[in-house]
This record gives C-alpha cells, sequence and structure tokens, in this order.
C-alpha cells in the first residue's frame, strides 16, 4: 500500500513509518507530494473554519495531481487555549510567527484557567477524492509560566502535558511523544483503520 502525504516536510514520513513500526504494520510506503510530483507547485490556500476542512482541502489538491495508484493522507494541526478563547486553532502556526511564544504567555498573563490542547486532524482520500479514513485527536494539558526545553518546536515549550505534568513538551524525548501527541493518536487510528481494509 502507498500512502502519499500532501506534504514535502519529509519529516513526516519518516514519523508515520516509526509509527507504523510500532504498530507491527509492515507493507505501508510513505512518499511526501514533492518526491511523488517535484515540478508540481503545491501550495493549496487553507480557507477552512475547521481542522478538518483544511485537511480536506489539501487531500483534495493532492489528489487531482497524483497519477499513481495510492492514498491521500492530509493532516491539520493547531492549539486550542482557554484563556485566550480558544485561540489560536487552525491559525496556530499564523499566531507564533507574528506574535511568538513570548506574545503567547503575555495573553495569556497570570490567568488562573491554563488548560489547553493540541489537535491534529487527519484525512485519507483514494485517487478519486473518496474519504477512506479520518481522524481527529486531542492531547490536553497546560501552559507553563515560562518556556522551557528545546526538543521541540511551536508551542512546545510552553505546554505542560497531562501525562507529564512536571515537564513541558518541549523536555519530553522523541520516544514518549511519539506514542502519546495528538499526532501520534491520530495517526496511530488511521494506520489501524487502514490495517484493517488492507485485511478486507
Amino acid at each position: 500500500m502507498k500512502i502519499i502525504i500532501a506534504t514535502g516536510n519529509q519529516g513526516k514520513v519518516k514519523e508515520f513509518h516509526q509509527i507504523a513500526e510500532l504498530l507491527g504494520i509492515k507493507g505501508i510506503e510513505f512518499q511526501t507530494i514533492k518526491e511523488v510530483c517535484p515540478e508540481a507547485d503545491f501550495d493549496p490556500e487553507e480557507t477552512g473554519s475547521t481542522f478538518a476542512e483544511n485537511a480536506m482541502i489539501k487531500a483534495k489538491a493532492a489528489a487531482a495531481i497524483i497519477e499513481e495508484e495510492a492514498l491521500i493522507m492530509a493532516d491539520d494541526s493547531g492549539i486550542e487555549i482557554d484563556a485566550m478563547d480558544g485561540r489560536p486553532g487552525i491559525y496556530a502556526a499564523r499566531y507564533l510567527k507574528t506574535n511568538g511564544i513570548e506574545g503567547v504567555l503575555k495573553e495569556v498573563g497570570d490567568s488562573k484557567n491554563r488548560a489547553c490542547k493540541f489537535i491534529c486532524h487527519i484525512t485519507v482520500l483514494d485517487q478519486d477524492g473518496k474519504l477512506v479514513a479520518e481522524n481527529e485527536s486531542y492531547w490536553h494539558g497546560q501552559i507553563a509560566q515560562a518556556a522551557r526545553g528545546t526538543n521541540g518546536f511551536g508551542y512546545d515549550p510552553i505546554v505542560i502535558p497531562v501525562e507529564y505534568p512536571e515537564n513541558t513538551v518541549a523536555e519530553l524525548s522523541d520516544e514518549i511523544k511519539s506514542k502519546i501527541s495528538h499526532r501520534a493518536q491520530a495517526s496511530s487510528a488511521i494506520l489501524e483503520s487502514l490495517k484493517s481494509l488492507s485485511k478486507n
């Protein structure tokens, strides 16, 4: 089974291979759309209002240019922070680029409610654009008082996951994150779905 991921990020291929290995799933080959269509200018505008809509936009855009037989996988992720009324949500990357980690900490301020959750939605389509599988998973935590840790990116240095109340996500090992993160949960659910489909 070949799965083409609607991204140019080679790291996602490595991540999915690792999760498939952890689950004992064999026979799945992952490639990025940049590997399959190196000449394609793949940068669809994410105009959706939800993670699911944006994942679908990316998956359909990829399905429209893929000519070989494969499944197409796309994901969209972000973070919702209670003290920011659920923002930045789907705009997490843009918010961070504009305001930085310090901007988040400043806006959260001294709020007693520091709850937050990472969100990852994964959509899988066939070549005809038909939905094959989808999953949305969450990783709950709290916003830290200050950034800590170097093993991560984005919001990782300021999120304390419920499973490890003494550490930020950026202080956890890759091995731990590959088992409990929002992306790991969604990826595992999707791969289990595809595993069962391949048996039918």
